[in-house]
């Protein structure tokens, strides 16, 4: 689960650096942003799966009534931001970032890049306060 969220952070941090670098010389080929936004998916996937599981796995906190964790609301409230901010935006917003450094529109593929710098940290570190507080690897 850490190595994935290293894997996943430094992915993106790169690809937008690496976006940056684009803007200075523009006549390298975008197959590295490519990559490394495949990469990201591979990561993107797996930490999915595991976070489905573990939310199966403990599924009472999340049951109607629970008074474990942060209470029934607060737990819902967590993990919806979890997977929306952190797995569903994130997957969306690369998938943008994809098909505009495909189409060689590496100042836009930048600009993207940058949003998904931000919904990876907003995205970990909820994931990091779950698994601190409550033991959750989500």
């Amino acid at each position: 689960h850490f190595i994935l969220t290293v894997l996943m952070i430094g992915v993106v941090n790169y690809t937008m650096i690496l976006g940056h670098y684009y803007l200075v010389v523009p006549r390298l080929s975008e197959r590295p942003l490519l990559i490394s936004l495949k990469i990201m998916w591979i990561a993107l996937f797996a930490k999915t799966i595991i976070s489905i599981y573990q939310t199966y796995a403990h599924q009472e906190f999340f049951l109607e009534g629970a008074q474990i964790g942060f209470g029934y609301m607060y737990n819902w409230l967590m993990l919806t931001m979890r997977f929306l901010w952190g797995y569903v935006a994130l997957f969306i917003l690369s998938i943008f970032g994809y098909k505009l450094a495909k189409m060689r529109s590496i100042q836009s593929a930048t600009g993207v890049f940058y949003i998904m710098v931000f919904f990876i940290i907003v995205g970990e570190l909820i994931s990091g306060y779950l698994n601190l507080s409550l033991g959750l690897k989500i």
